[in-house]
């Protein structure tokens, strides 16, 4: 029971984190700013998850020009 919990814990954040490289893609290929409030619009996963998985630091060097 504890490790099947532990393993749908795993599961939700790796989809977490799968939806917020969709949105990073998303927003990439409609030129918009990447922001956290941005991503979480565009991919379905709240603010707070957001901030836990990208830092500021990363979202500034995710807008920076290629």
């Amino acid at each position: 029971e504890l490790f099947h919990r532990s393993q749908e814990e795993k599961d939700a954040k790796e989809k977490a984190k799968e939806k917020i490289q969709t949105a990073i893609d998303i927003l990439r290929m409609s030129n918009q700013k990447i922001t956290h409030y941005s991503i979480a619009q565009t991919c379905g996963v709240s603010f707070t998850t957001v901030k836990k998985y990208l830092d500021d630091e990363t979202l500034k060097s995710l807008n920076e020009v290629e």
